[in-house]
């Protein structure tokens, strides 16, 4: 089956695509255009990248001059009923007369209107719906190529561990073509899902090679680059990208979390995200979720740094002011707010989240948490009743654990504490289960949530150790204190520069350390040298004797 688009454009597209960035999408459709005249599969993809940015009423024009043709058809009924229901003030009978249509055109269709209304609905998400409709296009195209690749990235995006296998499946029977991108992107993304960093790797190479112009090649190398570990190739990369192209976003996201994780530099990552901020200004300008997840990922792994804090927080109120209803972007304004230590501030904004949803866990979480540090024990222990009530239903919650700790400390009860501790970093730490170094994780990984349960650990130390009795209990805390240690730094062996310490042994002398075996199991790590205090310099930087 042969058409006369753009491989290249097509492949581009569907990468900015699933990564959720629709302004490159639309910018990639013009560009094609431009190229090809008024070739109607790119008008439809500049429909759905204007669709996805929430100009639906230039969104449906362009469907609307399109509509007509006949291997778009089906796709573009489908997109005007998905458009009118993203409406703020829907057409129901537009609606209607859409749905009578789609049952009409549905049972006509043939190869290629199955296949875009495929790709339509994988990109919104509908992997259920996408699969019907690839299944269909499969039979009646005798297994078109085309069509058991869309399947294969169908599957393999699913985020179903049984669909894997089914998806490496279709994209190795598709594979006879090795300039084929698309599957060739397919099989890579299948070893990366499986851990196989190495082969998704090599992949990469071989695309490179052969289309040195496919920048999001290189942008996934870099990628692959930093789930193995290995921050100088993955920096080399990102250079090379930004020779490239100078604007790329995700190259100038790796130098930033190398300046935060890895070297300490707040001062020059601080001018960086003020640079990408202006960057996403030209590129991604309506991406409220791009901008608010930049905010969480670098606000998290800064140590609380003032500097890198005032553009996170800017960055967010960028993304509330692009999407001024979003409940989840108004929360995470408490959030950036509470890292600043501006308690009320943050009360407000959670007040507001909750306002705008009911229902929202992170938005309640979020005044708990401002009713206990600003000392309002009473409601804050009638709030986390409630939530505690509701907890069998929405699943166990770490930060409810760690919060029903730090009111026990609040009330100078010690009973369950380490216990609640436990149970939230066993639950923190288990949700990073096969999530691959990178951003997600860094994310995930939430350092400065690890650093306050850290600091709760603390109070149980004992001030001065003696033996017998507070030995025991010092024998307890001190491996739970090495396994958050050790989580953050593992990461980031070089970095430095954070002005927060943990004392993980406090004045104890090196010969009266709870456990030798413990003990090593730091010494593997660190260069300790017998001096009488231990520090952890938090935020993914190393344990250092001072």
């Amino acid at each position: 089956m042969e058409t006369s688009t753009s491989t290249c454009g097509l492949e581009l597209i569907h990468y900015y695509c699933q990564e959720g960035l629709f302004h490159h999408v639309e910018n990639v459709a013009n560009n094609e255009i431009k190229k090809n005249g008024c070739e109607p599969v790119f008008v439809f993809f500049r429909a759905f990248a204007l669709l996805m940015q929430g100009s639906i009423k230039e969104a449906i024009r362009d469907l609307e001059n399109i509509k007509n043709d006949k291997d778009l058809k089906l796709c573009c009924i489908i997109a005007l009923i998905y458009a009118q229901k993203k409406s703020s003030a829907p057409d129901v009978s537009d609606v209607q007369k859409l749905e009578v249509m789609l049952k009409e055109e549905r049972k006509l269709a043939g190869e290629l209107p199955l296949y875009y209304a495929a790709v339509f609905l994988w990109h919104i998400g509908h992997h259920d719906n996408a699969r019907e409709y690839v299944d269909r296009m499969i039979k009646v195209s005798c297994r078109s190529r085309k069509g058991i690749v869309l399947k294969g990235w169908i599957d393999l995006t699913a985020g179903t561990e049984a669909l894997y296998k089914r998806a490496l499946k279709y994209l190795d029977e598709s594979l006879q073509d090795e300039k084929d991108v698309f599957a060739l992107m397919g099989r890579a993304k299948y070893f990366e899902v499986k851990q196989n960093f190495s082969g998704a790797l090599e992949i990469m190479n071989r695309i490179i090679v052969g289309f040195p112009t496919f920048l999001p090649a290189m942008v996934e190398k870099m990628k692959l680059q930093l789930a193995l570990q290995d921050w100088e190739e993955a920096l080399g990369t990102a250079q090379r990208i930004l020779e490239k192209d100078s604007n790329c976003l995700e190259a100038l996201k790796m130098w930033i979390l190398f300046m935060l994780c890895h070297e300490g530099n707040f001062e020059e990552a601080a001018k960086r995200i003020h640079n990408l901020k202006n960057v996403l200004e030209q590129l991604e300008p309506s991406n409220a979720k791009l901008c608010c997840y930049l905010a969480v990922c670098f606000s998290r792994v800064c140590g609380r740094n003032l500097q890198i804090l005032e553009q996170t927080f800017a960055l967010t109120e960028k993304a509330f002011r692009i999407d001024c209803n979003n409940a989840e972007i108004a929360t995470e304004l408490g959030n950036q707010l509470l890292l600043q230590d501006k308690i009320q501030g943050a009360r407000e904004w959670y007040q507001k989240a909750f306002k705008m949803d009911g229902t929202s866990l992170p938005a309640s979480i979020g005044i708990l948490k401002c009713q206990l540090l600003e000392g309002n024990l009473l409601e804050a222990e009638q709030q986390l009743e409630i939530l505690h009530a509701i907890q069998e239903s929405i699943g166990k919650s770490a930060e409810l654990k760690y919060l029903q700790a730090l009111l026990a400390t609040k009330r100078r009860g010690q009973e369950n504490m380490a216990a609640l501790l436990d149970d939230a970093i066993d639950i923190h730490l288990s949700s990073l289960h096969r999530i691959p170094l990178g951003f997600q994780y860094f994310e995930m990984l939430n350092a400065d949530f690890l650093l306050e349960m850290a600091k709760i650990y603390i109070t149980l130390l004992p001030a001065q150790v003696s033996f017998p009795f507070t030995i025991i209990l010092t024998f307890f805390i001190f491996p739970r204190c090495v396994k958050i240690a050790t989580s953050l730094i593992y990461f980031s062996p070089a970095a430095r520069c954070l002005e927060t310490r943990i004392t993980i042994l406090y004045q104890m002398p090196f010969n009266s350390r709870p456990s030798h075996q413990l003990c090593s199991h730091f010494e593997g790590r660190t260069a300790l040298d017998g001096k009488s205090k231990v520090y952890c310099r938090y935020e993914i930087f190393p344990m250092t004797t001072v």
